[in-house]
């Protein structure tokens, strides 16, 4: 973040006064709810203009486009782009440059599209420091401390750690179960790490979790890392329905 000037910080500070949480919202057809784009300009517009705060993607130094091909064998095109995302102040005259970035994946030409939206959406979501309920860190984290706690206190072997951990983390067995036996991952705390990179709740349908599930393992065959590869899967479910 770069800054010209103290006056577009006091007004992002305003703004922030007003601002501070916005409701995620339910997808149709998928067992997830999300925090979109149109939901925080609408909760934030009025407390811009108010402040006297716009904001617009002033440059995309760094777009990079990777087609690949689905597990159903539909042709996709993911973009990833590096935007900078410019707060002016008006009346001061100043401004801060926010580095963001968007990826998007579509079957058709609109990938660019929900790269930039998605860069857009995080630099606003950040800058003004939105509250949503998303944390990409929590259920990795919250995971890896039970089986931890669970091997370190010498109650059980790391197997038990990790049906305890399985149970805690709230997935049907018959989850793990099809996960394991399906070969898409091989042990149960696996199984509930992944989970937790899905889209879904415990109440989806084994069926849609599992559709989902072979789309993240056919990405990760591609190279993808474990959160890339379940990013790219819920675009490529979400544009299959």
């Amino acid at each position: 973040m770069t800054e010209n000037g103290l006056g577009i910080g006091k007004a992002i500070l305003e703004v922030m006064g007003s601002v501070g949480y916005v409701q995620k919202q339910s997808a149709s057809g998928l067992q997830y709810t999300y925090a979109s784009e149109s939901a925080l300009i609408a909760a934030l517009r009025p407390a811009m203009i108010e402040a006297g705060v716009f904001c617009y993607i002033v440059e995309i130094p760094s777009i990079e486009q990777l087609p690949y091909v689905t597990s159903n064998g539909k042709a996709m095109n993911r973009t990833i782009a590096h935007g900078i995302v410019r707060f002016g102040h008006p009346e001061s005259g100043t401004f801060i440059d926010v580095h963001a970035m968007g990826e998007g994946a579509d079957i058709g030409d609109k990938a660019g599209n929900k790269a930039a939206t998605g860069l857009l959406k995080y630099a606003l979501r950040q800058t003004f420091l939105i509250e949503t309920g998303d944390d990409p860190d929590q259920h990795s984290s919250e995971d890896q401390e039970r089986i931890t706690e669970k091997v370190i206190g010498g109650s059980g072997s790391a197997a038990n750690a990790e049906e305890s951990n399985t149970t805690k983390s709230g997935w049907p067995p018959a989850f793990i179960t099809e996960l394991k036996t399906q070969e898409i991952v091989k042990r149960s705390d696996h199984a509930g790490s992944l989970l937790n990179h899905s889209p879904f709740d415990e109440n989806a349908k084994l069926e849609d979790v599992m559709r989902w599930a072979k789309i993240w393992k056919a990405r990760r065959a591609d190279g993808l890392k474990t959160t890339e590869a379940a990013s790219v899967a819920t675009e490529e479910y979400r544009t299959s329905q």
